[in-house]
């Protein structure tokens, strides 16, 4: 874990804002446009959420952000940073994200996500992170990897 990153929950209205420009900014730069800048808002604040975001000398370098319930998901990962990336940014919001869900829903005994089957890398990191398949899914014409560990 990267000594120079903090790590906080979104918990107000304005982290929320704040994260969701810059992610959809950078996903946009990146031409990937599934979500608005609204919808990240939407996601980073609801009352079910779970968002973990990472900074280095207070600019935001990666985030996490999922449903917390009796079966937790992670909805989003994105690491904005190449050199935070390379230092295992992405791996380490994952273990944030497992670890918190823990503390806040104790019953819960697997956390799943779901990624799109071009995103090798992403799928190697989860892998990793010690996540399994478990199953294939086509939605809008694009294969989705279903991938789930216990916790």
């Amino acid at each position: 874990m990267d000594k120079g990153a903090s790590y906080q929950i979104i918990k107000k209205e304005e982290e929320a804002k704040k994260c969701a420009e810059v992610v959809y900014r950078y996903l946009k730069s990146n031409e990937q446009t599934f979500y608005t800048e609204e919808d990240l808002k939407k996601l980073f604040s609801s009352q079910n959420s779970l968002t973990l975001y990472a900074e280095v000398s207070e600019k935001i370098v990666g985030l996490v952000s999922g449903i917390i319930s009796p079966s937790p998901m992670i909805r989003l990962l994105v690491v904005l940073d190449e050199d935070q990336a390379k230092k295992g940014l992405g791996g380490d919001l994952i273990d944030k994200f497992v670890e918190t869900v823990k503390k806040l829903v104790p019953t819960a005994k697997i956390v799943s996500t779901m990624i799109s089957n071009e995103q090798n890398n992403a799928i190697s990191l989860y892998l990793m992170k010690g996540f399994t398949i478990s199953g294939f899914v086509y939605e809008e014409d694009r294969g989705i990897v279903v991938l789930r560990r216990r916790i």
